[in-house]
């Protein structure tokens, strides 16, 4: 692969996390690219910005790491694998939205045997590797099929995101699996936030929430 490929997926929604994705990967405001922020917010370990759509009404909400380099990374990884542990301690299982980021790109098909093993839900995912110049490259894959990516299948899957279950069998096994730098479970975390701080703006709406990716901080 000699040039970043972004392949676009059907649908809005697709549409929607790349854009939002973007916005992340590149570190930019969120009002670069869907428009101004109409909300945002802080905590100890995360800040996130969200606005609604203007097309759909929908809520897109993009999550960020603090400033603070790998000290501010690490801090959210703990009180990620707290929270997950608090979900999965419930009684009564759970279909959440996370996203997960791999240590390195991992094969498609390795990834795609584990999604298999643990109910994995896919919505869509990131493959990545390094050019002929030994360049990084990305590609993201929309349409979500593991077995039959859009992208490169040269490239690796770094990550992807879609729904798991709060059990041992789905979201224990993958805050286990070592090649997972972490599966991220904030999702949870902001609905709660947003209902509570931000009614007014959510209430009846699709919420959208994408949060940060580390991959373009790790060796690989």
């Amino acid at each position: 692969m000699k040039h970043k490929k972004l392949w676009i997926g059907i649908g809005f929604l697709g549409l929607t996390l790349i854009v939002a994705l973007a916005a992340i990967l590149l570190r930019k405001p969120l009002g670069v690219y869907a428009g101004k922020p109409v909300f945002g917010g802080k905590t100890a370990i995360y800040e996130y910005a969200g606005k609604v759509l203007e097309h759909t009404g929908d809520v897109l909400v993009n999550v960020y790491y603090l400033r603070g380099g790998d000290k501010a990374i690490q801090a959210y990884r703990e009180a990620n694998i707290r929270r997950s542990r608090a979900l999965i301690a419930q009684k009564e299982p759970q279909l959440i939205w996370v996203q997960v980021t791999f240590a390195r790109p991992i094969p498609s098909a390795e990834v795609s045997s584990l999604v298999k093993e643990t109910g994995f839900k896919v919505q869509d995912f990131l493959m990545a590797g390094r050019n002929s110049q030994g360049g990084r490259v990305w590609c993201i894959d929309a349409i979500g099929n593991l077995d039959q990516p859009v992208c490169d299948p040269d490239l690796g899957v770094m990550f992807l995101q879609g729904w798991v279950e709060t059990t041992e069998r789905g979201l224990g096994r993958w805050l286990t699996d070592n090649r997972v730098y972490i599966i991220d479970t904030i999702a949870v975390e902001i609905n709660e936030l947003l209902a509570q701080r931000h009614a007014d703006i959510v209430a009846g709406r699709e919420i959208i929430i994408v949060s940060e990716s580390p991959f373009w901080r790790l060796e690989w």
